[in-house]
């Protein structure tokens, strides 16, 4: 397969405008000029000399004149004669001497061993990049890397034409409800609790003469007052019930804006230069071969470093203690609430200095172990 070996190309105003700093020996052609720079590692395009071309050469002197001569008439016009017959075909000359042999150019996977290729010839290792040669008396040079320095990024492309927004796949199923996680770390004890009793709505609870940590159950929820206004505070929420069926997919959004075109990749190497021939006649233009292989992706920079923490947040309201049993707390303070883990149902406890008791809130109906229910949502439970 024929090795195509290209030399980086460009007008005089684009090399002029991008200014880059050659490889030391990389070759650098300007189209529309015609004229060649040979990078030397370090200075810029615009200081780099142009390779100079030949001499030219001396003048000839010019010959003397010579003296004109007198017009002479103009004669008759002879008549055409007639055609000659065809002459015999000539003999086929002798055969020219044999050229010399040609070079090849060789390439392979792996440095090439003493039975590749001919005296004179050249081989690319294409798994490590380096060219090996001229071979001879049968014995190969060390290998020159055809990797030459990273280039200077190339200009951004203009940004492509936005694609069309891909069809919105089904919803797929719910994944199954993972294990109970550790029961964490009971909190604080808080502020008692001044249970004030219940009322129909949220709408109901009193809006003034009411002190802190008094407390009001309205529903299956209690309201707690902290000086200034109402907070609600959830019962405890029973076991999940079974996953309902999946809604419809919603209409997908506007496509988002395509993001900016990502840097041209390194250019690839070049290749070695060779010795310069004898100039020999311009032959016809040859067909254009086909385009080197892409050279590979480059590695992934390293992460960035972390950004700085957030700043801390406000600190929570003080909670209610809240313990998960199949009995009650034996030694509670006003306030607490108990979630029966037998049962599934929820009590707070109840004291006013002169009773004290476990109350069950957030039910309907009648509970085994309940010695009242006045149909208010609030049940005693005598333990």
């Amino acid at each position: 397969m024929a090795v195509l070996i290209q030399i980086r190309r460009d007008t005089a105003a684009n090399w002029s405008s991008a200014n880059p700093v050659l490889a030391d020996g990389e070759l650098g052609w300007e189209s529309d000029t015609l004229s060649l720079k040979v990078g030397d590692g370090s200075t810029a395009w615009s200081s780099l000399a142009y390779v100079p071309a030949g001499p030219t050469g001396a003048t000839g002197a010019t010959g003397a004149q010579g003296p004109r001569g007198l017009q002479g008439d103009v004669g008759p016009t002879g008549p055409t004669g007639p055609q000659g017959a065809t002459g015999p075909t000539g003999a086929t000359g002798a055969t020219g001497p044999t050229g010399p042999a040609g070079r090849s150019l060789l390439h392979g996977s792996g440095a090439p061993t003493g039975v590749t290729g001919e005296d004179g010839d050249f081989y690319i290792d294409t798994s490590a990049d380096e060219l090996y040669g001229p071979k001879a008396a049968g014995v190969w040079p060390s290998g020159v890397s055809l990797v030459g320095s990273q280039g200077p990024q190339g200009i951004q492309g203009v940004q492509g034409i936005q694609g069309v927004q891909g069809v919105t796949g089904d919803t797929g199923p719910q994944g199954p409800q993972g294990p109970q996680g550790v029961q964490g770390i009971q909190g604080d004890t808080g502020d008692p609790l001044n249970t004030r009793g219940t009322v129909a709505n949220v709408g109901s609870l009193p809006s003034s003469g009411n002190a802190v940590s008094d407390l009001y159950i309205v529903g299956d929820s209690m309201y707690i007052w902290d000086g200034s206004s109402w907070n609600q505070y959830q019962a405890p929420q029973g076991p999940t019930g079974a996953t309902g069926p999946t809604g419809a997919t919603g209409a997908a959004g506007p496509q988002g804006p395509t993001g900016p075109a990502g840097a041209d990749g390194a250019d690839g190497a070049d290749g070695a230069q060779g010795p310069q021939g004898p100039a020999g006649p311009t032959g016809p233009t040859g067909a254009t071969g086909p385009t080197g292989p892409i050279g590979a992706t480059g590695a992934t920079g390293a992460d960035g470093p972390q950004g700085p923490t957030g700043p801390q947040g406000p600190a929570g309201v003080d909670g209610v203690s809240i313990t998960s049993q199949d009995a009650a707390p034996s030694s509670p303070t006003a306030g607490a609430v108990w979630w029966d883990s037998t049962t599934g149902r929820a009590y707070f406890y109840y004291a006013d200095g002169d009773s004290s008791q476990w109350v069950e809130f957030g039910v309907a109906g009648t509970v085994a172990g309940v010695s009242s229910y006045d149909g208010s949502g609030v049940e005693t439970y005598d333990g």
